[in-house]
């Protein structure tokens, strides 16, 4: 009996093993390609997708059965099987890409069943990572091609024979190893591993002490700290949920402790670090998505995102200020020197600011983040509160290997339904039907992109989200002659904003579940001190200066006139000012905030009249309050 035990040991040791060293090797491989490149784009692709499937399938077990044949038949064989259909592709890359023709050269055998074993593995690897819902659209856009000639009306097509769909997905760049899929090899997993390196280095104990620094005297402190220090964060880690363990599992306590409801400290850090998903210079994977897809230069996302990822820093900070001045939350004593934290982490603030500089230069983004992790490794070194050893590198690099799983799958997966599209034609067809439907009215057809954005997003990652529509929704914005730029960041926007949207909010839930509280009631709570990121987007469709895109002088405009605009939406959302809010005066400023945020010059007038007519008595009643308190916070009889 002892020795069986040492001996499953020792497998159980041996199979660990071979994960950490297959995920150090799959992190340090993109790392090498990202500095020196010198790899085809199918290539790079495919071994990233080689890598990946068989460390998902090792990491995420089919079942909770543990006996070996179990295992054999549903978690090893499939890595071997991963393995061969990768394998075909280096080994007759020649036949593959120069030799056969594009839909035209018929499959062998081999390649048949190998692109079918493919499509399975990749489907079952969605479901075990991703879950069940990405997976039902992959399967209903993968049969499509089969069936969509007994379909009716815009749907309908010509038929496609399995052959025609394998050779699509598998054999091109078209399908599982299209542009999403590209992304994810090329940048998406070396961010994912830079956000590890931040991690480890103690960047984010430096975000945190600073936040904490600049806002320990501040009324509702450790509030106002979560969203400077997620939405900083979130803007490098580029995942909202993984943010949230990060840094909430800090602030969310801290918020509890000086009186804030469970529910609404989770709704500050889920909001928070949902910003972070739109807030430059890293963002999310979705970012870099809309580069390829658009043809932006990726600091050129980063300038277009940051006045309204701005906008809604300040919208969350004002719902948390009023939050705590209504229900009189003091200050409380923080421990950190503004200096003593630059003294401590100066050094570490050196790679994301060599990640900025080199954005702005224009190099590929890449490059740029490969550099940044180099220069991470470096300058830790240099102190050693900070300095990573040996074996904390290789944490690092298999932590960000495995955190890279699942935009991998998912990217895999939608390229999937990407690929099915432009077979088919069918994404063409359902904008020209979306505009029929809606008449051509573009505010109805935007609530329309929102409400099937904030959908298709539950339960899967904006990246995903955004990849199946851009093939289905943004054509259709597009054809209302909205700007290209403004109709791929509209879905990336709200692609973010259904991670705190019910049923399946998952970034407010994992923030409810820290603090203890209602999942649902937490959601909820997101969803209104979030409000201001489910308006901007019309905005900005509506007049580009919301991008940065414009006269220098529009773009003041706007930014002022919005500053203004939150600044009521947030008094009416709480129903305080400097004293209570009536339900007449918290209805007035949300006309008057709506008002102000809406682009139209003529709407300044009137917003600013509703601005004054409700700030300026409240100043003057809470003015004449403190006059008639004496030194010991007495109110006195008036004379």
């Amino acid at each position: 009996m002892g020795k069986m035990k040492k001996l499953f040991q020792a497998k159980h040791n041996c199979l660990n093993y071979f994960i950490r060293t297959l995920a150090v090797f799959m992190a340090a491989f993109h790392v090498y390609i990202g500095l020196f490149g010198g790899i085809d784009a199918y290539q790079q692709r495919a071994l990233h997708l080689g890598l990946g499937l068989p460390l998902i399938f090792l990491l995420y077990p089919a079942g909770k059965n543990k006996s070996l044949s179990f295992k054999i038949i549903c978690d090893y064989l499939p890595c071997l099987v991963s393995t061969i259909c990768i394998a075909y592709i280096f080994i007759f890359y020649d036949w593959i890409t120069i030799e056969r023709f594009f839909l035209i050269t018929p499959l062998t055998v081999s390649e048949l069943i190998l692109g079918m074993m493919l499509i399975v593995l990749i489907i079952e690897a969605t479901r075990r990572v991703v879950g069940k819902a990405l997976c039902i659209l992959v399967l209903l856009f993968l049969f499509y091609p089969l069936f969509g000639n007994y379909f009716p009306g815009m749907l309908h097509t010509i038929p496609f024979s399995w052959q025609k769909i394998i050779d699509m997905q598998y054999l091109t760049t078209g399908g599982i190893f299209g542009i999403p899929l590209g992304v994810s090899a090329s940048v998406i997993v070396l961010f994912i591993v830079f956000a590890s390196f931040v991690q480890s280095s103690g960047f984010a104990d430096f975000v945190y002490e600073f936040s904490a620094a600049i806002m320990k005297k501040a009324r509702g402190g450790p509030a106002k700290i979560a969203v400077i220090a997620s939405a900083l964060v979130g803007s490098i880690c580029g995942s909202s949920t993984a943010n949230v363990v990060t840094t909430g599992s800090f602030t969310i306590p801290m918020m509890k402790k000086i009186g804030l409801k469970p529910e609404f400290a989770g709704a500050v850090e889920a909001s928070a670090s949902t910003v972070g998903l739109i807030l430059p210079p890293v963002m999310s994977g979705a970012a870099f998505l809309m580069a390829a897809f658009t043809g932006l230069p990726y600091k050129n996302v980063c300038i277009i995102a940051l006045l309204p990822a701005l906008i809604n820093v300040y919208a969350v900070y004002l719902m948390v200020h009023f939050e705590t001045i209504k229900y009189n939350l003091q200050a409380v004593s923080v421990d950190v020197s503004l200096a003593e934290t630059f003294k401590r982490y100066y050094h570490i603030l050196i790679p994301p600011l060599i990640l900025v500089i080199l954005i702005i230069k224009g190099y590929s983004p890449g490059f740029v983040c490969s550099w940044s992790i180099i220069a991470f490794v470096v300058f830790c070194f240099l102190r050693k509160h900070t300095r990573l050893s040996i074996k904390q590198i290789l944490d690092t690099l298999e932590s960000g290997a495995k955190g890279a799983l699942l935009v991998l799958v998912a990217t895999a997966a939608s390229g999937i339904i990407v690929g099915s599209v432009d077979l088919t034609g069918l994404g063409h067809r359902l904008a020209s039907g979306l505009v029929e439907l809606t008449g051509g009215n573009i505010s109805l057809t935007l609530i329309i992109a929102m409400v099937l954005t904030l959908i298709l997003g539950t339960g899967m990652p904006p990246a995903a989200t955004y990849v199946v529509l851009v093939a289905i929704l943004v054509p259709a914005l597009i054809n209302l002659s909205i700007p290209v730029y403004a109709a791929h960041f509209f879905v990336v926007f709200f692609a973010g904003q259904s991670l705190i949207t019910p049923p399946m909010a998952i970034t407010s839930y994992a923030a409810a579940t820290i603090a203890g509280a209602d999942p649902m009631k937490t959601s909820w709570l997101a969803i209104k001190i979030s409000l201001t990121a489910f308006i901007i987007p019309f905005m900005f469709v509506v007049n580009p200066a919301f991008l940065m895109i414009g006269s220098v002088g529009e773009i003041i405009s706007v930014t002022i006139t919005a500053l203004m605009g939150v600044f009521l939406l947030a008094i009416s959302l709480e129903g305080y000012f400097l004293q209570k809010l009536n339900i007449y005066e918290r209805i007035l400023a949300f006309i008057g905030a709506i008002l102000l945020i809406y682009p139209e010059f003529i709407l300044i007038l009137p917003g600013g009249i509703i601005l004054c007519i409700l700030v300026i008595p409240q100043a003057i009643r809470s003015r004449k309050l403190r006059g008639t308190m004496d030194n010991k916070g007495e109110i006195r009889l008036a004379d």
